[in-house]
């Protein structure tokens, strides 16, 4: 019942939402036949890809969006995000998107990586060869704000590291674990050489993520959204109750 209100009152709020330039991230974390909140499955996956794709969508990367952030971005381009670094995002994910010319962002847990149910070097650069990007999400996916701070920035650096070794190249951008962060996470983050960072805050993202890049917003697709309720999210008709639910979470 809550559900479907939520939706009602979205539906009459997205006629008048406005995104003009702004960049929508869209968040994921696994993509299997195990539904749940945060699981989507790949039946509903493809559909929300092929949505995507039909309605003239087109998937930058988060380097393309703060390289020329200046710019009037289309209405049109998308930024698609997974964390943690599941396997499914191999298995199911990357063949689905690349179907349609897609490409996406993967935040790695890196004490994960090759264990059960994660992503394996291997896969993580054949995905990185066809133009994904790969950003850190910790060594073991903390309460930032409760670490202390020499273990927070070992969890930082050594989570960067571990990537850059796997791909060979340069990891810029940085996923909080639950959404959690704090100034001094952010401070060690720009010292330690990280572009961005991405926050569950929702919301679209516009010049102003020039000023704080570090707070990212995005877009949390969860398992049971229909595609109905994909499309009203695109159009950012439930940012505002989602903002309502964060701040009364205590979210920052």
């Amino acid at each position: 019942m809550r559900r479907q209100l939520t939706r009602t009152l979205a539906k009459l709020v997205y006629p008048v939402v406005k995104c003009g330039s702004e960049i929508r991230i869209l968040c994921y974390h696994g993509v299997t036949d195990d539904r749940t909140y945060l699981n989507v499955t790949p039946a509903d996956f493809n559909a929300q890809m092929s949505f995507l794709a039909e309605h003239g969508y087109r998937t930058i990367s988060i380097s393309d969006f703060l390289g020329a952030v200046h710019q009037r971005f289309s209405a049109k381009s998308i930024i698609i995000t997974f964390d943690d670094g599941y396997v499914d995002n191999y298995v199911s994910a990357f063949p689905i998107m690349r179907a349609y010319g897609f490409t996406g962002t993967v935040f790695c847990t890196t004490g994960s990586i090759a264990k059960h149910n994660y992503l394996t070097h291997q896969q993580i650069l054949e995905m990185y060869s066809h133009g994904w990007e790969f950003g850190s999400h910790t060594v073991s996916h903390p309460h930032l704000p409760q670490v202390a701070t020499e273990l927070k920035r070992l969890e930082l650096a050594e989570s960067r590291q571990a990537l850059a070794t796997i791909i060979d190249g340069s990891v810029d951008f940085f996923c909080y674990p639950y959404g959690e962060y704090d100034q001094e996470t952010i401070k060690q983050l720009a010292e330690l050489g990280y572009r961005a960072a991405c926050s569950n805050r929702p919301g679209a993202n516009g010049l102003a993520a020039v000023e704080n890049p570090y707070l990212l917003r995005r877009t949390e697709i969860g398992g049971f959204d229909t595609l109905e309720d994909f499309r009203l999210k695109l159009g950012g008709a439930f940012d505002l109750f989602h903002q309502i639910l964060h701040t009364v979470r205590g979210r920052p």
